[in-house]
């Protein structure tokens, strides 16, 4: 059964509650204890003519309006008493005699505006409702006024079903004319296109299609459409909860009913991933895309995979998909400067990393990848400048803040070195990045004290590289130190 969204008929909405609180007076109702302020009788207005005048006055500019509305109902009535008019309601008004049975309209556009899944529209006339939808629904009301049973649903044998079948053609023979009737009376609105990049780009953000919805559900009647939704949203309500077990049980079955819902299919992929299942992710990534090939965010996590396999050509060609896709992606320019870079081209890299800045200037992350091109060039002075940038644009980022602290250490400051690693130790006091290098920056300032408490600290949170303390010029100072020895063995231990 469908809700009615909107009917070609309404009650009236003159009524008022009878219950409506009274403005204050004296006694028990104002006018004494009868509780009414109407007039009795042989009482008079004070200023019936002022009144009037003032009413007319103000009604002067509806003047038009009224008289049109005037004549209509004036014609109305007359028609209606000499029989012209066959939906006059005034014999019903007056008699015993019924109202006549009128058609009510009701659609609802909500499932395809949405979800893609079919509109629905309805129609009442006497005992009977009748639903156009991809599984037709026809309900008697005369026999089943809760409309429980859908009489289309019988099989073709059973009785009264070729009734059935008869009266919603009927009735969806008179929807249809009800519907093209009342074109007449709608609107359309401006048109105002968008140009073919940006409907490109939306569709493969997801954000627009034929329809806003997945393919696969587009155009299913909501009866079994909404059902699938559901399981949908409770999978992604499992997943962002972190149980992704769960999440996949729930949305395998679904992949047999509709093997081309991606939506359902790329967080499956993404549970295998944060289960450590690469290759049942990446497996589920090629399907994804098999069904749907313009998807950005599943182009760039199975680039990321190949990436991890060591496939870089494979990488480089899901990194370049994308851009064909959505030639301004930030995402798979910073991802070919990091195969460039890490292959040995080191200016390749960076015209890529420019141009995600030029694509995106408000996107911090090409700013880090061009920082850490330069940091690992030994051009500290430049490095820094990009770290500065992208803390600019995001100043809770992690790595920015650490990062600026790592090139003002390198460039020989580290007391200015030291209030970034405690900001970055502010903005995650769960990584031993910070402390490691503020051991350091205490240990180029001669203070062995503060440098072992730093690196203690950086091994409580999780560092754990004897080697390394033992490699890093930084704690050559310390080599003798006994409590820089009993640190060194208790890494060493873990």
């Amino acid at each position: 059964m469908m809700h009615q969204s909107r009917q070609s008929q309404h009650r009236p909405n003159g009524a008022s509650d009878s219950r409506r609180s009274r403005p204050p007076g004296r006694g028990p109702g104002r006018g004494g204890p009868g509780g009414h302020m109407s007039m009795m009788k042989g009482d008079k207005a004070r200023d019936f003519k002022g009144t009037m005048r003032k009413l007319l006055q103000h009604l002067r500019p509806h003047r038009a309006t009224l008289i049109v509305a005037t004549l209509i109902a004036v014609v109305s009535t007359a028609a209606g008493i000499v029989g012209v008019n066959e939906g006059d309601l005034s014999k019903a008004l007056v008699s015993s005699n019924p109202p006549p049975a009128l058609p009510q309209y009701s659609e609802s556009l909500y499932p395809e505006l949405a979800f893609g899944m079919a509109p629905l529209q309805g129609l009442r006339l006497g005992d009977w409702t009748y639903i156009r939808a991809p599984r037709a629904e026809l309900y008697n009301r005369a026999t089943d006024p809760t409309e429980a049973r859908n009489l289309l649903d019988a099989s073709k044998d059973a009785p009264g079903a070729a009734d059935a079948q008869r009266k919603a053609a009927e009735l969806d023979q008179l929807l249809s004319k009800f519907v093209e009737e009342s074109r007449a009376f709608g609107f359309v609105s401006d048109a105002k296109p968008l140009d073919d990049d940006t409907v490109k780009m939306l569709q493969a953000l997801g954000y627009m299609d034929d329809s806003e919805a997945p393919d696969a559900l587009r155009g299913m009647d909501p009866k079994d459409g909404v059902p699938i939704y559901r399981k949908v949203s409770e999978a992604f309500r499992l997943a962002r909860d972190g149980d992704c077990p769960a999440a996949v049980t729930v949305l395998t079955p679904l992949l047999k009913q509709l093997p081309d819902l991606v939506q359902a299919r790329n967080q499956i992929a993404k549970c295998e991933l944060k289960m450590g299942n690469l290759k049942a992710a990446k497996q589920q990534y090629l399907k994804s895309l098999a069904h749907e090939p313009n998807q950005e965010g599943a182009l760039l996590q199975l680039g990321r995979m190949q990436l991890a396999e060591g496939d870089r050509q494979g990488a480089r060609r899901s990194f370049l998909r994308v851009l064909d896709v959505i030639p301004s992606s930030v995402d798979a320019m910073v991802l070919l400067g990091h195969l460039d870079f890490s292959g040995g081209q080191p200016e390749a890299a960076k015209s890529w990393y420019t141009k995600a800045i030029e694509a995106d200037p408000a996107r911090p992350i090409a700013y880090l990848f061009l920082g850490e091109l330069y940091l690992r060039r030994g051009n500290f002075s430049e490095a820094k400048r990009s770290y500065e940038q992208a803390r600019k644009i995001a100043p809770t980022d992690f790595s920015a803040s650490l990062q600026i602290g790592v090139c003002t250490l390198a460039l020989g400051d580290p007391k200015a070195a030291e209030p970034y690693f405690l900001e970055a130790n502010r903005i995650d006091p769960t990584q031993w990045l910070p402390f490691y290098h503020l051991a350091c920056a205490r240990a180029q300032q001669g203070d062995p004290d503060a440098t072992l408490s730093h690196l203690e600290k950086a091994v409580g949170v999780g560092f754990s590289d004897a080697g390394q303390l033992q490699r890093d010029p930084c704690f050559a100072p310390l080599a003798g130190n006994p409590r820089f020895l009993k640190l060194l063995q208790s890494v060493a231990s873990q």
